[in-house]
Order: C-alpha cells, then sequence, then structure tokens
C-alpha cells in the first residue's frame, strides 16, 4: 500500500484537488507534528477564508504519519466530522468542504488532541492513521441542529452497505495491527463489524468530560491506554 492508494480510494468518492498539497504545506508549518507523506513533493497555498453554509458537506479526509509498511500499524477512528470553525476548512469543491480529523494541523502543547496522541507521533517504526467511521458531515442552519443531525444520523450512515464495504476497503489497505475506537459508539460499530478481523480496541474521546470518580482528564486515559500498547510492541 501507498499513499496513492488511500487517495484513490477517497478521490473515487469526493472531488477533492489540492487538499493534501494544502494539508502537506499546514502540516509542515507546525512544529509539533512530526514530518507527513501526504503528497509527493508539491505545495499549495491556501487562499482566503472557506465558511461552510447550510447545504453544505464537511468531510475530514485521512491524515497518516510513518511508513505504512511499518510493522505496527494504528488506525483511530472517531464517529464523523464537525464543522466548527473556518480556519479548519481547507478546501471547497462545489458543496463539499475538506478538513483534517481534530484539526491535525493547528495541534499544540495545550491542545487536547495533540496532549492525547502525542506518544505515538514520536516512534519511526509506528504508521498511525487517522479517521472517522461516517465520512461526511451535513451543515444545518446552526452549529447545534448540525450536531443533533450528525449524532441522529450516526447508526443510520455507519451500517449503510456503501460505507461498510469503504471502510472494509480502506481497511484492507492498511492493514492495521491496532484498530483504535474513540468513544464508546465507535467501538460498538467497529467492534461488531470488525471485530472478527481486526484488533479493536476501546478509547475514550479526548473530548470527553474528566472522570468523576479519579478526577483525571481524557486524554490522560487516552495516554494511559495507548501506554499499554506501545509497550506491548
Amino acid at each position: 500500500m501507498n499513499i496513492t492508494q488511500i487517495k484513490n480510494l477517497y478521490s473515487e468518492k469526493y472531488s477533492f484537488e489540492l487538499f493534501y498539497e494544502l494539508a502537506q504545506t499546514l502540516l509542515e508549518e507546525n512544529q509539533f507534528i512530526p514530518k507527513a507523506s501526504l503528497s509527493n513533493g508539491g505545495k499549495a497555498v491556501i487562499e482566503g477564508s472557506i465558511i461552510a453554509r447550510p447545504g453544505d458537506i464537511r468531510v475530514d479526509l485521512p491524515i497518516w504519519f510513518g511508513d505504512v509498511s511499518s510493522k505496527n500499524r494504528i488506525i483511530f477512528l472517531g464517529l464523523e466530522p464537525r464543522d466548527t470553525e473556518a480556519k479548519y476548512n481547507i478546501e471547497k469543491k462545489d458543496n463539499f468542504i475538506f478538513a483534517t480529523p481534530f484539526g491535525i494541523e493547528f495541534w499544540n502543547e495545550k491542545n487536547k488532541y495533540f496532549k492525547s496522541f502525542k506518544s505515538v507521533l514520536k516512534p519511526n517504526d509506528l504508521f498511525v492513521y487517522f479517521t472517522d467511521v461516517v465520512k461526511h458531515y451535513e451543515v444545518k442552519s446552526t452549529k447545534n441542529k448540525s450536531d443533533i443531525n450528525a449524532r441522529a444520523l450516526f447508526w443510520e450512515k455507519a451500517v449503510l452497505e456503501e460505507n461498510l464495504e469503504f471502510l472494509n476497503q480502506e481497511l484492507n489497505l492498511i492493514n492495521p495491527t491496532h484498530v483504535i475506537a474513540l468513544g464508546g459508539d465507535s467501538f460498538k460499530f467497529l467492534n461488531h463489524h470488525f471485530g472478527a478481523k481486526w484488533n479493536v480496541v476501546k478509547v475514550i474521546h479526548p473530548a470527553a468530560r474528566p472522570d468523576k470518580k479519579t478526577g483525571m482528564n481524557a486524554y490522560e486515559k487516552v495516554n494511559e491506554t495507548l501506554g499499554k500498547i506501545l509497550k506491548s510492541f
């Protein structure tokens, strides 16, 4: 598997053009993120802010770090994309807006996602891949309405034959040693449909609230689980 195969899988479904060149440029400007290999040396410049409008479809295209031929390959899957701030929107084609999962290009030492995943970004012998179970998010008149709609339709979208087949192709391309489900719903879905073939591990979502009993933040719980996985290598 190489980056071309991943891009081809997604380009057959979505009409992005310069997304990976734009994302590569943004990631290279972030000192907290390791060097990524998203494009074949090409670079591009984002021109102006992209604002999501009602009727637009937000898609978080996958981002990865490391060599896919590494012995250990981890894929992280959240529920679905979200439309938050315009700064996260990288490319727009027709009514599709493309961004990175978890706003990776903006991670810093205080970011909850960076604090959650920083341990897996360091090893040189590890391939790490970020994506979602459901690939697109429908923008409504308000963020609240968009989020309610996304949650209400998650299971309906997730179990569609076309989504299951797409996820199966994606997993087969990566052949992960660990499938990390972020949150309970992601785990229930992934374990039920893919657990017989892949090693699906449940991890608390980085955006979850602190644990009332222990006082631990979500990123601390994520680090705890990922630390155990890294020690098993």
